[in-house]
């Protein structure tokens, strides 16, 4: 035992995949190796024994090796068809590298954390939030922006961060104040300034399966010690006839002219349409009943459906990355190559 103590933190790690993140389960590759290899060790042996007078040791080892192989081959079949797709798409790349044209020298760029240092490096340009500060009070103030449905919150949070940033937000939370307290004063303005540097809002496409979890913390109930999981559904749809979508491969078949929702057999109301053509927004309402707002966004040649309650329907994600239905006075669309980015300069108001 002595001999194998050095193992044991790897093996305490991996076990935290029983309560944390999946990807601790590499930590235990090395234990699985070792069963694997007893196993074979014992069954090989047992085997010898048997046919050791008639075999010589060479064909042991020849077996033992086409043995192993085969046992990979077939295992890992799975891995031989997977085929890496690349974190960040050319468009996504693309667009991080215009922000060097579309942006200032010296400004902040305002997005959630997974790409923020693909964009410090391919942008030459500062983010807020990186996979550095995902675990710091700035996570739930930058979800807070994506889940408000009002505009002047989401202003208020961003010129807040800008203005205190993490050391001030850390300084409140030491003299005392509650977290509750710190985010009402964020949302009020409290903190609000005129801007030392320009600050941008990015959208990006990777953000609608994300929405989730953003949504999760932007919406996080201090005394529950939970949030809202709501998502954002892209949906893949084509015409049928002029008022039936076909969806998801026939999964969901959704009436334009009823008003309802169709997955084999339950049937749900939608509450509303909401089209978004080329510039223009209209809404048609359905039934009062029903929870679920169907988006139709066109562009061109080209169109997107979503599929969402209200609360994602109303949160600044929405209305301004796929609706493009902001508060004119408070941001100005810069940029707009939906669904690749989406990129906003904040308005500093107090100048």
């Amino acid at each position: 035992i002595r001999n194998t103590l050095f193992l044991l933190p790897i093996f305490l790690i991996g076990i935290l995949a029983l309560k944390g993140s999946n990807r601790f389960a590499m930590y235990l590759s090395p234990f699985i190796g070792i069963g694997f290899g007893y196993l074979f060790e014992r069954v090989t042996s047992a085997v010898k024994e048997k046919i050791s007078q008639s075999f010589p040791k060479e064909f042991f080892y020849l077996l033992g090796a086409v043995t192993i192989l085969i046992t990979i081959v077939v295992s890992n079949q799975d891995s031989f068809k997977f085929l890496s797709k690349p974190k960040i798409t050319p468009r996504l790349e693309a667009d991080f590298l215009r922000l060097d044209s579309l942006t200032p020298k010296g400004s902040w760029i305002w997005t959630w954390w997974d790409y923020g240092y693909a964009i410090q490096y391919l942008g030459r340009r500062a983010t807020f939030h990186d996979g550095g500060t995902q675990g710091s009070p700035k996570t739930y103030f930058v979800a807070t922006t994506f889940s408000t449905p009002f505009p002047e919150v989401a202003h208020n949070v961003i010129t807040a961060v800008s203005n205190i940033g993490a050391t001030g937000i850390k300084k409140l939370l030491e003299s005392g104040k509650k977290p509750e307290e710190i985010r009402d004063l964020v949302f009020s303005g409290a903190f609000s300034a005129p801007l030392k540097y320009p600050v941008y809002w990015l959208f990006s496409e990777d953000e609608i399966g994300k929405f989730t979890w953003i949504n999760f913390f932007g919406t996080w109930d201090f005394k529950a010690k939970r949030g809202l999981r709501k998502p954002i559904i892209p949906l893949n749809c084509r015409t049928k006839s002029e008022d039936i979508l076909v969806c998801n491969g026939g999964r969901l078949i959704i009436d334009l002219k009823e008003g309802t929702i169709t997955k084999g057999h339950f049937q749900v109301p939608l509450k509303s349409l909401v089209v978004k053509s080329d510039g223009k927004l209209t809404l048609k309402s359905f039934s009062e009943d029903g929870k679920l707002y169907l988006e139709y966004v066109k562009r061109g040649n080209r169109s997107w459906f979503f599929l969402m309650e209200e609360q994602p329907f109303r949160s600044m994600f929405n209305q301004m990355y796929i609706l493009k239905n902001y508060d004119k006075n408070l941001f100005e669309l810069v940029y707009d190559n939906f669904p690749t980015t989406v990129l906003y300069r904040v308005k500093d108001v107090r100048k």
